[in-house]
């Protein structure tokens, strides 16, 4: 990367001084993301490069503390503040390079620790923030926001029996955040003591980890690129009437399996929402209710995408209602969620719905957009129950009713008072975007 830095660095400058702003920070973020090898002179360079990209973007505040730091890469201080100012502006990377310096210069600081923590978790390197947690000396670990973060970090890298010494060890001291996130690990701990008995947890184990971390059902395992980096997930994804409709088949073996018996479908706001709730509400031989009429009850609430759903009807989600079951389709896994639904389709970084247009193959053999289908809710709803399907999943569905028989009693739906927060990554790794 130093060689690569001494070709890019002159575009850089001559983006920036041309006021392509965005296209200096594309050219320049791959080399000051975490791991960083420039040396003391590289850095300090590319760093004042992206205070001047900072200030044409209008990060005024980010731009200052980098232009302060480029003069003096020794101080930890500032370290820590370039870093901490770039996490909040979304530049976790950035953020965990100048942060992993501060702690080279200053090891076994908790705020340091806790700071270079956050950061490698935004880039879903969790291995890599236990790792620096499991350096330091021994003592860190009495702080509890270090033990806190080694069990976390332990668990979304797969290391479960570090996982549990650190949740055991972990003593909150009348922290009200810290008890929080402890009952988090517990509830995560119980899930995972139910389900090894019956399902590996390993790194290719995706369903059965959306179990122990979220307390909620994933139907579809992709199979398409699942031996090449996708493990289940999807990168980018035009889903199809074919994805939809197995979902629902799924959805409908999934309740049985449960032995949830809704009395009505109810439709999250949002179009994709409406098509999909229609077309479950005819699939079950269920009434049909906008999100504003519903009644109280037994009821499946069905959302497309619970991000694409109304901001005030998906909030009123996360808080567990008895009775009240929440479908959505897709979910995206490299964003930070609120929560996800009790039972979900699949997991997608980039997703188009059926009915939103797409891309295809052009006549001169290019590719070209197609149009969204504008027709009726009720008769997309009708072509996508009408859609064949062959079950498609890289693990048997199968492996939901064995989740079922083993830990639906700890599952957020049936022992939770919130659905738990989703952080993206874990144990199962997949390829993505950058």
């Amino acid at each position: 990367m130093q060689n690569e830095f001494d070709t890019t660095y002159p575009q850089v400058a001559a983006a920036v001084s041309a006021g392509d702003f965005q296209q200096g920070f594309a050219l320049l973020h791959p080399a000051l993301r975490f791991p960083c090898d420039l040396d003391d002179a590289q850095l300090a360079d590319g760093l004042r490069a992206l205070s001047e990209i900072s200030t044409g973007l209008g990060g005024d505040k980010l731009a200052q503390v980098l232009q302060s730091l480029s003069a003096d890469l020794g101080d930890a201080r500032k370290l820590y503040d370039a870093g901490f100012e770039c996490i909040e502006e979304g530049l976790s990377g950035i953020g965990a390079t100048l942060l992993a310096r501060a702690n080279l210069s200053h090891p076994n600081q908790p705020g340091i620790l806790a700071e270079l923590s956050s950061a490698l978790e935004g880039e879903m390197l969790y291995a890599e923030a236990a790792d620096f947690i499991e350096s330091a000396s021994p003592s860190v670990l009495d702080d509890p926001l270090c033990c806190y973060l080694l069990a976390f970090d332990s668990l979304m890298c797969g290391r479960i029996e570090r996982f549990r010494e650190m949740t055991q060890r972990l003593r909150p001291n009348g922290d009200e955040n810290i008890e929080f996130m402890k009952a988090r690990l517990e509830r995560v701990a119980g899930r995972i003591d139910a389900l090894q008995p019956i399902t590996r947890l390993d790194s290719r184990d995706l369903r059965g980890w959306h179990f122990a971390l979220q307390g909620a059902l994933l139907t579809h395992v992709a199979s398409a690129g699942f031996e090449e980096g996708m493990t289940g997930r999807y990168a980018w994804l035009q889903d199809s009437y074919t994805l939809c409709r197995q979902g629902l088949q799924h959805l409908q073996e999934a309740l049985a399996a449960i032995e949830f018996r809704p009395t009505r479908v109810v439709a999250l706001g949002d179009r994709s929402s409406r098509i999909l709730a229609t077309a479950a509400a005819k699939l079950l031989n269920l009434p049909l209710h906008d999100w504003a009429e519903h009644p109280q009850g037994d009821e499946l609430v069905v959302a497309y995408d619970l991000a694409q759903g109304p901001d005030d009807q998906v909030a009123a989600l996360r808080a567990v209602q008895p009775g009240r079951l929440v479908f959505a389709h897709a979910s995206v896994w490299t964003s930070v969620l609120p929560f996800v639904a009790d039972i979900t389709t699949l997991l997608y970084q980039s997703n188009v719905a059926p009915w939103d247009g797409g891309l295809r193959s052009g006549e001169g053999g290019g590719v070209e957009k197609t149009p969204p289908d504008e027709s009726p809710e009720a008769e997309l709803a009708d072509k996508l129950l009408g859609t064949s399907f062959e079950p498609d999943n890289a693990v048997p569905f199968a492996q939901v009713t064995d989740l079922i028989r083993a830990g639906w009693g700890l599952s957020s739906f049936a022992n939770g008072a919130q659905r738990e927060l989703y952080l993206p990554g874990g144990p199962v790794p997949s390829s993505r975007f950058l």
